[in-house]
């Protein structure tokens, strides 16, 4: 059974709203257990909340195109789930796993298409703007295995490489900016917005002969979760 983007973007959404209100269950069972001075709750000296971590799960989609397609044509969906880490008030890090499509038509009719699995790490300089908006900037390295589904041979048309290996792999180079949003200050939930630019280190992805390597101009929405920790604000330390 296949599951588009869409279906797959719908399902993350219903687990993070799961996680959010497992988060809150969990802060309201803490509470009622309270600890208790006398017979009552001392309020000074204990008060149970929710403190977000430095770790936020995303999923995004959105669309893909070659930098040698036609650019009204040939857009093509792409999906991608990370990991990001917050260090500091500027450094972010990440890890993802992303798949992507490559399609469209050369200088002449041409045509090319092939699917790959990109595994990348990202640094992101995250300057704070406030409690909600962050824009930031990124770059990375990482490695797409890639398989080859429709190549340019047609001798006559296009000076096809048909050596052209149908699967392979080649490290890839990813650039871009972005800006992470929280609808509210204390929220769970954020969306994460970015345009990006791949570099893939190899020129098979076409089939075809000559050139300059692929790449790909990206746009993608996320969605993502924050985990928190649950902590006594007076002892400062997580209490689970």
């Amino acid at each position: 059974m296949k599951y588009g983007p869409t279906t797959v973007a719908l399902a993350f959404g219903v687990a993070c709203s799961f996680l959010s209100i497992s988060t809150t269950d969990v802060t309201a069972q803490i509470t009622q257990g309270k600890p208790e001075v006398g017979g009552i709750y001392d309020e000074e000296k204990h008060h149970v909340d929710l403190k977000e971590s430095n770790w936020r799960l995303g999923f995004g989609v959105g669309p893909s195109i070659s930098t040698e397609a036609n650019l009204i044509n040939d857009f093509r969906a792409q999906e991608r789930m990370y990991v990001r880490r917050q260090f500091g008030d500027l450094i972010q890090a990440e890890v993802g796993v992303g798949l992507h499509r490559l399609s469209g038509n050369d200088d002449t009719p041409q045509e090319f298409d092939a699917n790959f699995w990109t595994f990348d790490g990202r640094l992101l300089i995250a300057p704070t703007i406030n409690d909600q908006w962050n824009p930031y900037g990124f770059a990375g390295f990482g490695y797409s295995l890639y398989r080859v589904i429709d190549r340019a041979q047609d001798d006559i048309n296009s000076e096809a490489d048909v050596r052209t290996p149908q699967t392979g792999g080649a490290p890839v180079l990813p650039l871009g900016i972005g800006v992470q949003f929280k609808p509210e200050r204390h929220s769970r939930i954020a969306i994460d917005m970015s345009l990006g630019y791949s570099m893939i280190f190899s020129n098979e992805l076409d089939g075809m002969a000559g050139g300059n390597n692929a790449s790909t101009i990206n746009g993608m929405v996320s969605l993502e979760y924050l985990f928190h920790d649950v902590v006594d604000q007076i002892r400062g330390t997580a209490v689970n």
